[in-house]
């Protein structure tokens, strides 16, 4: 039971936490881990991290994920964490807790492969089309001055005595 709760905790840190501890066998399980997932697990895992993050009040007006939803990618994504570390990448999960730091690396290792469901989100084309909608918005006027370098000829004077 106690396991049962540290791998809650971890997942839990997955999401939140930044810091990242990347030893050779949490490399070695990332490798893993990127390798044996298929399109369609880096999608869901996406859609998921996508929901958790839509539970923000913030920016929870702008999603309609339903409590039933959000509960079918929470089984999804444990059915994925569950064959992942038990199935897939079996001994490179059990490498990585064993020899460095115990349950946490896994931590490490999903990161990687939030970062990379997370790219295929913002690599979509239609991601794309509409980020660059906010090129129609900025100010080139204003930004222009920022933007622009100062003349060479008064940053480069020899630093010497009088």
């Amino acid at each position: 039971m106690k396991v049962f709760f540290t791998l809650l905790l971890s997942l839990k840190l997955l999401m939140s936490s930044p810091i990242v501890y990347a030893g050779p066998l949490t490399d070695k399980f990332s490798v893993c881990l990127l390798s044996k997932t298929t399109n369609e697990d880096k999608q869901t895992f996406a859609k998921w991290m996508f929901a958790a993050i839509s539970n923000n009040d913030s920016v929870k007006s702008l999603s309609n994920i339903t409590k039933e939803h959000g509960e079918q990618l929470n089984q999804s994504v444990a059915n994925l964490f569950t064959d992942l570390v038990t199935n897939r990448c079996k001994d490179e999960a059990r490498d990585s807790i064993k020899y460095e730091m115990g349950v946490a690396t896994l931590e490490g290792s999903f990161n990687v492969l939030e970062k990379v469901a997370i790219q295929s989100i913002m690599s979509d084309p239609n991601v794309g089309i509409y980020m660059s909608g906010l090129l129609d918005h900025l100010s080139i006027q204003k930004l222009n001055p920022v933007f622009s370098r100062p003349p060479l000829q008064n940053t480069l004077k020899p630093n010497r005595p009088g």
